[in-house]
């Protein structure tokens, strides 16, 4: 299998975690937020330590909804490069087990299912899919992934 090609697509897996992540503590700031906007109209005016509370969870909350889009962005602009990518690889097979595992997120079997191919025969087209695949040459290639096949 070409380690390089496997980091380059599986960092589609990378940034649907990060966000999913994010969205969560976005969810978690929104309730700190609402708690504490109740807590607010309870307090008395002068408890600055529940305003400034507040304050910073609004600035939290304001800094990772911009670290979300940031990341979002960036995403679609990986998948549009990665769909670029996978174009140029000849046979169609290679291509449609490159997008099922990589842009749709589908496990082995569940490839294996839809094309009616046993997994085995997956992994290989797979692992051929990304001998073919021409990765950009400015992707650098950090490490071992955590990702498999």
């Amino acid at each position: 299998m070409n380690d390089r090609a496997f980091a380059y697509f599986a960092q589609l897996f990378r940034y649907d975690e990060l966000i999913r992540d994010n969205n969560d503590l976005l969810l978690t700031l929104k309730e700190k937020a609402l708690k504490t906007t109740s807590s607010l109209s309870r307090a008395s005016v002068q408890n600055s330590g529940s305003h400034r509370q507040m304050a910073d969870t609004v600035d939290a909350y304001a800094d990772l909804e911009q670290d979300i889009l940031s990341d979002t962005a960036a995403f679609y602009r990986l998948i549009r490069e990665m769909r670029d990518v996978i174009a140029k690889i000849p046979d169609p097979e290679l291509r449609i087990v490159l997008e099922r595992r990589f842009l749709l997120g589908l496990t082995v079997p569940e490839i294996a299912s839809g094309l009616g191919f046993s997994a085995t025969k997956v992994r290989r087209l797979l692992n051929a899919a990304l001998d073919a695949a021409e990765i950009p040459e400015d992707f650098a290639c950090s490490g071992s992934d955590a990702f498999s096949l």
